[in-house]
């Protein structure tokens, strides 16, 4: 990717809004997983889920520090992967959390998904 087309990217709103709730979406985990009773049986899919959440954050700043084509959209895909990874923890553990929260919660990753999906089409459309 030229830089011209990087300096676009991350000037794309929905770029930006992936950018942003992926770091809200860190940030509810924290929050979600802060509020669970601590317990040993559940203390690896607290791990994990907040591992898959910073993955999603990790990859997209990879992916916006980058500056050859090379690679690009592969920090998308993995980025996509863990947003699914999230949302899916989500999903298996709403027995901890109120039904609201997982709907939004999923819905949120949800929202991550799609402009991931979105973007790595396009970006492999362009090659």
């Amino acid at each position: 990717m030229s830089s011209e087309e990087r300096v676009m990217a991350m000037e794309n709103p929905k770029t930006s809004v992936a950018c942003q709730n992926s770091l809200e979406c860190f940030d509810l985990v924290v929050q979600d997983i802060s509020v669970m009773e601590p317990s040993a049986d559940i203390s690896c899919l607290r791990s994990q889920q907040i591992g898959s959440v910073d993955s999603i954050c990790e990859n997209l700043e990879a992916w916006l520090g980058r500056w050859d084509q090379n690679g690009c959209a592969q920090f998308l895909i993995i980025a996509n992967g863990s947003a699914v990874e999230t949302m899916g923890r989500y999903k298996r553990m709403r027995r901890w959390f109120p039904e609201p929260v997982v709907e939004h919660r999923v819905q949120f990753c949800n929202e991550i998904i799609k402009i991931l999906t979105t973007t790595v089409v396009k970006l492999k459309w362009q090659r």
